[in-house]
């Protein structure tokens, strides 16, 4: 490994069964034109030949690669292991079935380095299982003074120093891990940064986490409702408080999310749970939500139509009671 007090970017590759992907995985992040980084894979107790590819990578490549073995705990534990082993002045995370263009990580380094940002952001490009494009993802929406955030983990550099500072870590047990954390993170982060030119290849792979635990009944216990609730205290607390408006729009859009995309397909007890849960979160912590200039569909000119559209929907039908109705009829 390069000498820990060197290291640029530790690199974090959680994997389970990801046989097919994983070389070309490691391959682009060997292949980075940023210098002085290390590669953190954490085998998640994989049941095909992931560990195999790994134990090669490693015995070619000892001072670049990693390679950590546990029993399968899910890839927030196996996010969290690396994490407590990076030894990088900045974290980026890189899922198995994914990979990255040769200037992800030089591009987003020298952006945090030259703005002096705790946290860089950038565009990414879903593909298919042969890589072919499907849709090109912009997150860079600035407008009116309002940096509206994506909530993917992976097209990001975040400053190691937050995590261990804040004991920010990812909820392990649920899906949509992602979300919370990158709340935290938004309210903690300085001069956070976003970039156009991302290279980052997020692979629609029907094998993948959220994928496979929705093709198996999603159960309420799976969500991260328990860790909404602790992220909204933090981004509260006088320590590190958020802008109430902009949290306030954040975790509407959030919850219009999990509600009508995440739940969709959900069986009735399940959804119905999840429209209770959002109500109790928003009348709670958010009772005007209604009122919030950035929910307005004509407020943000750039958004597209259904982010702009469905935050508003949302928001009216929480304000009448009729979440499960609305969650009904989109499905």
């Amino acid at each position: 490994m390069e000498n820990k007090e060197t290291i640029r970017v530790s690199v974090i590759v959680p994997v389970y069964n990801a046989e097919r992907y994983l070389r070309r995985c490691l391959d682009s992040i060997l292949q980075q034109s940023l210098e002085k980084i290390e590669i953190l894979a954490v085998d998640d107790g994989s049941k095909d030949h992931s560990a195999d590819i790994l134990k090669e990578y490693e015995k070619n490549y000892p001072d670049k690669i990693h390679a950590i073995y546990q029993e399968n705990q899910g890839q927030s534990a196996a996010r969290n292991h690396a994490l407590a082993m990076a030894s990088g002045e900045f974290v980026a995370f890189v899922d198995s079935d994914d990979y990255i263009g040769q200037d992800f990580l030089k591009k987003m380094y020298d952006t945090a380095i030259e703005q002096k940002s705790d946290m860089v952001m950038c565009n990414y490009t879903k593909v298919t299982e042969q890589g072919e494009i499907i849709q090109k993802y912009e997150i860079n929406y600035q407008e009116k003074g309002i940096r509206i955030p994506s909530y993917l983990c992976c097209n990001r550099l975040v400053r190691r120093q937050l995590f261990d500072t804040w004991k920010i870590r990812f909820r392990e047990g649920v899906i949509c891990e992602d979300i919370p954390l990158i709340l935290k993170l938004e309210a903690v982060a300085a001069n956070i940064q976003t970039i156009e030119d991302g290279e980052y290849y997020y692979r629609a792979n029907p094998q993948s986490t959220t994928s496979t635990i929705k093709n198996r009944k999603l159960e309420m216990w799976q969500l991260p409702f328990g860790e909404l609730r602790d992220a909204i205290a933090f981004c509260t607390d006088k320590e590190h408080p958020m802008d109430p408006l902009k949290l306030e729009f954040f975790i509407s859009r959030i919850m219009t999310s999990l509600l009508f995309d995440t739940g969709r397909g959900c069986r009735k007890e399940v959804k119905d749970g999840m429209c209770r849960e959002v109500q109790e979160i928003m009348e709670t912590c958010f009772p005007r939500c209604y009122k919030n200039l950035y929910i307005k569909v004509g407020y943000f000119h750039q958004l597209p139509a259904v982010q702009k559209i469905g935050p508003w929907i949302f928001v009216c039908a929480l304000r009448v009671h009729g979440l499960k109705l609305l969650a009904k009829l989109v499905g």
